[in-house]
């Protein structure tokens, strides 16, 4: 399989702690249904998508994966059990949060990123925090990123003026009903 460039992968339960694959110099690109952690050459990869999984699995998924440019989460869950630690992905560029599950105890789930070269970010409203605005404003100035696109679904009416005012330096701020607003062409 030397020549491979993607995989869509599905992992039972039983299968979690014996599939590991080797020998993929080109792998670039990883659809990875319930994660786990040794299972693939992380550091290679460009484009990264985690579905189903809780975060603590994903963040030590992510934390290996220093080359991607574009990741998606989706139906992540976050809860309790993840201590943030930052998690630097220098490269990314757009990141995607789609149907997203955030504990109540849990006070969004963009604190534990530093991510300088995003440009494009889709996320749900909860995935900001209870403050959402400032989750948003803290979360850029961490990073210290220049986002030129962001979609917030199921936002509240009342928050997307606040939105609009606080960042007036994003060219497209958009706002969804559903998790998915952002338009899937890549730049």
């Amino acid at each position: 399989m030397p020549l491979l460039r993607g995989l869509d992968v599905f992992i039972t339960a039983r299968q979690e702690n014996n599939i590991i694959f080797q020998g993929l110099p080109v792998l670039s690109t990883v659809v990875l249904r319930r994660p786990t952690v040794e299972i693939l050459p992380w550091k290679q990869l460009t484009n990264l998508t985690l579905l189903r999984a809780n975060f603590t699995n994903c963040a030590a998924i992510l934390l290996q994966t220093t080359g991607l440019i574009h990741c998606e989460l989706t139906e992540v869950w976050f809860d309790i059990t993840y201590t943030p630690s930052d998690i630097v992905l220098r490269r990314l560029q757009s990141l995607a949060f789609h149907n997203i599950r955030v504990a109540a105890d849990v006070d969004g789930c963009l604190n534990c990123f530093i991510l300088p070269a995003l440009r494009r970010l889709k996320i749900q409203e909860k995935g900001l925090g209870s403050a959402s605005v400032l989750g948003l404003e803290s979360f850029i100035s961490k990073s210290g990123c220049s986002l030129q696109e962001v979609c917030i679904s199921q936002a509240k009416t009342k928050n997307e003026a606040s939105y609009l005012e606080a960042f007036p330096s994003i060219p497209k701020l958009s706002f969804s009903d559903s998790y998915d607003g952002m338009s899937d062409d890549e730049d």
